[in-house]
């Protein structure tokens, strides 16, 4: 006779424990790639659309100015140095300022625009307020953001930088001495430059041939003046070389060495090679368009739209993506 006491026992065994958790876990080993991909596209789309904004916000101010605003200015023309370097003049020259306090009235940023002096430095102290604020439609969220600069002025870096042709800061087509195609000269100039912002009539080669805005990535930095660890790539309020300038000389992101101030960070997709002669140097400084999407980079044209391109690009197509009057062939893009 049965034990009235005994109770049948039900439950999982140790084994079948951890079958269920190995199951568990394939699953969401399975799961996490398309999860992280889906992350990936939705931050894809936010970045797209701002630069869609930026874009807009370009047009906005050529329908108000007949023109594109300036590339960069405060340095002289034709050695790209300032008042003073390197044998330069001090004579009086426009004071530094980037493409940055133009746009920001387009870009419902009036808070910012408003208290910005044209009349003084991006760098003296009567701009420091503005200088100091964060543009967010200029953080592209695939990129972690980094933190203010610690060289006095404490801007914010972005993600967002402007055409500068296909060779260096100064000389955006190329000596004619250069391999195709990097010797295209003067018919390799880009819509922005040193003290320079193109009208669309001055873009033969059509609006939507050409390259507006691209992609660059805020560099880690530790931003001290005169450290072999401050690197300028991504500041947006710097008018120095290279640092929101972006050349077509090296493909989306190429492995290979931009040139300025800057230190090597491949691990970051940040490769370079750190300028020797800061001053000197500085006006054939250039860098590369580079993302943290997989395969490619957002770009704008100068019709406003704007189009994704992946790394795998032709460079031929490429560099004459930058040129607004070079009159080359485009391939697929």
């Amino acid at each position: 006779m049965a034990n009235r006491n005994s109770r049948t026992q039900f439950g999982f065994t140790l084994v079948e424990l951890l079958v269920v958790i190995a199951i568990i876990g394939v699953l969401v080993a399975l799961l996490l790639p398309a999860v992280q991909a889906a992350r990936e596209a939705s931050r894809r789309t936010k970045c797209s659309n701002q630069m869609r904004q930026l874009a807009i916000s370009l047009h906005m101010f050529h329908d108000t100015n007949s023109r594109l605003p300036i590339g960069s200015q405060g340095r002289v023309r034709p050695t790209g140095l300032y008042p003073g370097q390197g044998g330069v003049p001090s004579t009086p020259v426009p004071v530094r300022k980037p493409f940055i306090p133009d746009i920001l009235p387009y870009l419902e940023q009036t808070n910012i625009a408003s208290i910005y002096d044209a009349n003084f430095a991006y760098n003296n102290a009567k701009n420091a307020a503005p200088v100091a604020m964060k543009i967010v439609v200029m953080q592209c969220p695939s990129d972690p953001p980094q933190p203010q600069a610690n060289t006095g002025t404490f801007d914010y870096k972005g993600n967002y930088g402007l055409n500068w042709g296909r060779w260096n800061f100064i000389d955006q087509g190329g000596p004619p001495t250069n391999p195709v195609p990097f010797n295209a000269g003067e018919i390799g100039r880009a819509p922005f430059y040193l003290d320079f912002g193109a009208r669309f009539g001055q873009v033969t080669d059509g609006t939507s041939n050409t390259l507006c805005m691209m992609e660059m990535l805020q560099a880690p930095s530790d931003g001290v003046s005169g450290s072999a660890k401050n690197d300028r790539r991504g500041r947006l309020w710097n008018d120095d070389t290279a640092t929101y300038q972006i050349s077509t000389r090296l493909a989306p992101n190429s492995p290979s060495n931009d040139f300025g101030t800057c230190f090597n960070q491949p691990q970051f997709k940040l490769p370079c090679t750190p300028t020797a002669d800061q001053t000197n140097e500085a006006p054939t400084f250039f860098m590369g368009s580079r993302s943290r999407h997989p395969s490619g980079i957002d770009v704008s044209l100068c019709d406003g739209s704007v189009r994704f391109v992946t790394n795998n690009i032709d460079l031929v197509t490429w560099t004459s993506l930058s040129s607004m009057g070079g009159g080359e062939t485009l391939g697929d893009f």
